[in-house]
C-alpha cells in the first residue's frame, strides 16, 4: 500500500566544532531550517540518528546522511523512492587538490584533506544518490562553497554518463562563489528571512506554490548584496514550499487592504485567509448577482435536512467565487470584514447564516485521505491516524449522528487517482446520513468538456427532488448522488440573469478609473456579450480595460481586439496553469490543444492535417 502522503524529509548538518575549530553561528540557524521545513509538511528524522554526529568523525556524519536518506517507511508503504530531500551542510570549507571538503570537528585545521579526514562534497552525493530520491536539493554553508556545489553537480553529471542512465533532479544552492569566504551565519539567515517573508522583488508571491532554487539564489543575492554570492550547480528548477501560498488567491488589490486597514489585523488576517481559498479575495464587494442561485441554494438548505446540492458550471463560470462569496459571509470570524465592505448590505434573503458551514474543504490537488483529515480536523473528529480516513470519518458520523452543513469545492481538481475517494468515499456516504447536508463546487468531468443529455431542474420551493439514474448529471456528479436523500443540480451556466450580472461587474470595476457611466455601461455589454457566461474571461478583460482610456469605447472596431488584449492580460496564463492539473501529461494535452487555436469555421481536415499537427 502506498501512502498518500508524500514522502519529503529534511535533514540538517551544522557541525559543532566544540573548540577544536572556530564554532559557527550556523547551529541554531540549522534547527530553524528544519523547524521551518517541517512546519511545510517535511519529515524530520534526527530523532532516529545520533544527535552527536555534528562532532563526530566524517565517516560517522556521512553514515548518519545515508541513514537518513533511506529512510524508515511505515509498514504497508510500498514506495522505493523518496519524493523529495533536502539536506542542509553547514561548517568550515577548504579546497584542497581541487576538490571542496567540510570539515569535521576531528579534521586537521590545514591540508593535506582527503575522503578520511574531512567530508568531501561528492561523497555526499554519493549517499543521497544511492537511496535514489526522485529529487534531491543540497543547502551547502561555507567558505568557498560554490566549489562544492560545482564538485555535486559534476559528480551527479559523470555518473549518469557512466551508467547511461537520465540525469538525476538534484540541485545545489551554495552561500558563496566558489574562491569566496563566506560571513559566518549570514547565508542562513537571509535564507530562512526570504523564505518566510516572501520576496522582497516580487519573484514569488501568495500566488506562487513553491519557489525555485533560481529564484531563492537571486533573492539571496539581493539581500546579501557585498557580503558574499549566492551560488547554483545542477538542477536549479527544483522548488521548495513557499508558506505564504494561498492556493487559488488572485493578487489582493492594494484597495483591498485599505478598505480594511482600521481593522484588527487579525480580524484582517482571518478574512483575506478565508476569502483566499476562491476568487472572493478579488471579486469581494465587487461580486454582483448570482441572486437566483443564491436564493435556489439557501431555500434548499431551509427546506431540507439531509442530501446533497451541486454548484456546476462550464470552467470559469464562478463556482468558486460563488460559493466562496457565501462561505466567507457565513463565516462568523469573517464578518467584520464583510461589514467593512458593505458585502452584509444585500437583501436578507441573499445572505447566509452566520456559522451555516460546519466544515469547509476546497479540494484542489488534495487527497481524498487529506479531505476527510481535514473535515475532521473541523468537525473535532479524530480520524488522522485511521488507516482509511475517509471510512472513519463516515463510521464516527454514524455512531455519533449530529446536524452537520459541509461544503467541499473544486471536487474536479481533486488529486489524480482520488475522484472515487472523494466522490463515493465522502460526499455520498456523508451526504446519506440524517441530518447531514453536503453543497459541494465541481464541473460535470475533469475536463469540462462533458455535455450532458438531460439535466433535472434545479430546485425551486423547496420540494424535494430525488436523484434518478434517468437524468444524465455527468460522470463526477452521478459518482456523488446519494441512493435515497434529497439531491439538487444548479448548472451556473443556466443563470437567465448572467450577462446583467457580468455587465454590472465590469461597470463597478471600473468605476474608478472611468468616471463616464455611459461609456462604463458600454464596455460592460461588450465584455458580457464576449463572456458568454464566464467570469474569468470578464475579470480578465476589466484588467485589460482599466490600463486604456475610457474614450476606447468610442473608437471603430475596439471590441474585436478585446479578446487579444484580455488574453495579454494574463487569461493565457491562467489557461497554462490550468492544464498544469495534468501533471506529466500536461505537456502531450498542450501539443494536442495547440492546433485548436488554428481551428476556425468546421475546424481542421480530420485525415490528413489534424492528425499531423495534434502530433
Amino acid at each position: 500500500m502506498k501512502s498518500d502522503v508524500p514522502d519529503r524529509r529534511v535533514f540538517a548538518v551544522s557541525i559543532d566544532y566544540d573548540g577544536t575549530h572556530h564554532d559557527l553561528l550556523s547551529t541554531a540557524g540549522a534547527d530553524q531550517l528544519r523547524n521551518h521545513l517541517v512546519s511545510c509538511g517535511f519529515q524530520s528524522t534526527l530523532d532516529r540518528v545520533d544527535e552527536k554526529i555534528a562532532r563526530s568523525e566524517p565517516r560517522a556524519v556521512l553514515d548518519a546522511i545515508r541513514t537518513w536518506a533511506h529512510g524508515e517507511r511505515p509498514e504497508g508503504d510500498t514506495r522505493q523512492q523518496a519524493d523529495l530531500l533536502i539536506l542542509f551542510v553547514s561548517g568550515h570549507g577548504r579546497v584542497h587538490n581541487l576538490r571542496h571538503y567540510v570539515l569535521a570537528a576531528s579534521s586537521p585545521d590545514s591540508p593535506p584533506y582527503d575522503n578520511d579526514n574531512a567530508i568531501r562534497m561528492d561523497d555526499i552525493a554519493e549517499r543521497l544518490l544511492n537511496a535514489t530520491p526522485k529529487a534531491c536539493i543540497v543547502l551547502i554553508d561555507g567558505c568557498h562553497s560554490g566549489f562544492g556545489a560545482n564538485d555535486v553537480a559534476d559528480w551527479v553529471r559523470d555518473q549518469s554518463k557512466a551508467q547511461g542512465t537520465p540525469p538525476v533532479r538534484l540541485g545545489v544552492l551554495a552561500s558563496s562563489l566558489p574562491l569566496e569566504r563566506s560571513t559566518d551565519g549570514v547565508f542562513i539567515e537571509n535564507l530562512l528571512a526570504a523564505l518566510k517573508e516572501g520576496s522582497g522583488a516580487n519573484r514569488w508571491r501568495a500566488t506562487t506554490e513553491a519557489v525555485t532554487l533560481l529564484e531563492l539564489c537571486d533573492e539571496l543575492q539581493d539581500r546579501l548584496g557585498d557580503l558574499q554570492y549566492a551560488f547554483t550547480a545542477g538542477n536549479d528548477g527544483l522548488r521548495l514550499p513557499n508558506p505564504n501560498y494561498r492556493a487559488d488567491t488572485a493578487d489582493r488589490p492594494v484597495l483591498l487592504g485599505d478598505l480594511l486597514a482600521d481593522l484588527p489585523t487579525d480580524e484582517r488576517e482571518h478574512f483575506l485567509d478565508k476569502a483566499s481559498v476562491s476568487d472572493a479575495a478579488e471579486i469581494g464587494w465587487f461580486f454582483t448577482g448570482r441572486k437566483g442561485p443564491t436564493r435556489r441554494l439557501l431555500r434548499w438548505l431551509e427546506n431540507n435536512d439531509e442530501g446533497l446540492y451541486v454548484v456546476t458550471g462550464s470552467p470559469g463560470a464562478g463556482k468558486s467565487a460563488f460559493l466562496g462569496h457565501l462561505a466567507v459571509l457565513a463565516d462568523p470570524g469573517s464578518q467584520p470584514a464583510c461589514r467593512a465592505l458593505g458585502m452584509l448590505d444585500a437583501a436578507p434573503d441573499l445572505l447566509p447564516p452566520s456559522g451555516l458551514f460546519d466544515a469547509v474543504v476546497h479540494a484542489r490537488q488534495m487527497s481524498s485521505s487529506t479531505i476527510a483529515i481535514s473535515l475532521g480536523r473541523q468537525l473535532d473528529l479524530d480520524v488522522e491516524k485511521a488507516d482509511r480516513p475517509e471510512v472513519a470519518l463516515r463510521q464516527a458520523l454514524v455512531e455519533d449522528p449530529r446536524p452537520l452543513t459541509i461544503l467541499i469545492d473544486a471536487v474536479d481538481e481533486v488529486g489524480r487517482g482520488h475522484e472515487d475517494g472523494l466522490t463515493i468515499g465522502i460526499i455520498r456516504a456523508l451526504a446519506g446520513l440524517p441530518g447531514c447536508r453536503v453543497v459541494v463546487g465541481t464541473r460535470r468531468d475533469r475536463s469540462g468538456t462533458y455535455r450532458p443529455g438531460e439535466t433535472p431542474p434545479a430546485e425551486h420551493g423547496g420540494e424535494r427532488l430525488r436523484a434518478t439514474r434517468v437524468y444524465d448529471h455527468g460522470p463526477l456528479i452521478d459518482a456523488m448522488v446519494p441512493a435515497a436523500a434529497p439531491v439538487s443540480v444548479d448548472d451556473l451556466g443556466d443563470d437567465d440573469e448572467v450577462s446583467e450580472d457580468l455587465a454590472a461587474y465590469v461597470d463597478a470595476k471600473l468605476a474608478g478609473r472611468w468616471p463616464t457611466e455611459g461609456r462604463r455601461q458600454s464596455a460592460g455589454r461588450t465584455v458580457a456579450d464576449q463572456a458568454g457566461g464566464v467570469f474569468l474571461y470578464a475579470r480578465f478583460a476589466v484588467k485589460a480595460l482599466e490600463v486604456q482610456e475610457e474614450s476606447i469605447v468610442e473608437e471603430d472596431g475596439w471590441e474585436r481586439r478585446l479578446p487579444v488584449d484580455t488574453g495579454s492580460a494574463g487569461l493565457r496564463q491562467v489557461f497554462g496553469e490550468d492544464l498544469e492539473r495534468y501533471g506529466t501529461e500536461a505537456r502531450r494535452i498542450r501539443e494536442v490543444l495547440r492546433p485548436l487555436a488554428f481551428a476556425r469555421g468546421r475546424g481542421l481536415p480530420q485525415r490528413q492535417i489534424w492528425p499531423a499537427l495534434a502530433s
